[in-house]
């Protein structure tokens, strides 16, 4: 593998390059071949921080090892150094979940083993996200305001800042202005082809409810039978 620091010295300047950073070759490898952007490769990412500000990548893709508050603050650093960039985690198949206050901090996850054409598909379904949440920067359903720029729901009962995945889910809902939104497409926007585990959609629902409640009580996911999920607002009438 070409050494970080010529790929730096080729990348600085390139408005779309991405910054992998990870120990292992082939796994920095098949990201690489799946994004189909110029990259910037980086055994840490101690090394990759210590880049001049030149380097402003499109996305970052950071193999994680432990889900401890290590991680976090690591991760934390990253974000803070490069907002407008999407923070995609890599993870080994031993590590399943990540601490909710990761979540918050990323864009999207990858598990172990991916394949290169996953990567690409990814990649480009949050950047298309990431376009659309800049076009819509504010979404409002009842009494609760979606916040894209912070990835936030606020409400009377006050404001969470949500996972990338919880703040997509109830955009999507607030968009559908009260209609039903089937499980497939929920499942489509959330994680494209990726396969998940059978009850991910519904623990991104409960997860999203609690994050409602602490908000307000006049808002509310309701559970359609055989086809999905939609917002019901406190004026409404729940159907029988």
């Amino acid at each position: 593998m070409t050494p970080p620091e010529k790929r730096h010295a080729e990348a600085t300047g390139l408005i779309d390059v991405v910054a992998i950073v990870s120990e292992t070759d082939s796994q920095a490898g098949r990201i690489a071949r799946g994004v189909g952007l110029p990259c910037v490769f980086f055994r840490d990412s101690q090394t990759f921080l210590a880049q001049p500000p030149a380097l402003t990548p499109t996305a970052v893709f950071i193999s994680v090892l432990a889900n401890d508050d290590a991680t976090l603050t690591e991760l934390g650093i990253l974000r803070s150094r490069h907002p407008d960039a999407l923070l995609i985690v890599v993870l080994a198949s031993q590590i399943p979940t990540l601490k909710m206050e990761i979540e918050t901090l990323i864009d999207d996850v990858l598990i172990e083993p991916f394949d290169p054409i996953e990567v690409g598909i990814r990649l480009r379904m949050r950047q298309r996200d990431l376009g659309g949440r800049r076009t819509v920067e504010s979404l409002q359903v009842g009494d609760i305001t979606l916040t894209a720029a912070k990835r936030s729901v606020r409400g009377p009962l006050g404001e969470r800042i949500l996972p990338q995945l919880d703040y997509d889910l109830l955009a999507m809902l607030a968009s559908a202005s009260g209609a039903a939104v089937s499980r497939q497409d929920l499942h489509q926007r959330l994680w494209g082809n990726t396969r998940v585990t059978g009850n991910a959609l519904e623990a991104r629902v409960c997860m999203a409810r609690k994050a409602l409640a602490d908000v307000t009580a006049n808002v509310q996911i309701l559970t359609i039978y055989k086809t999905g999920y939609r917002l019901l607002c406190a004026r409404e009438r729940p159907p029988p």
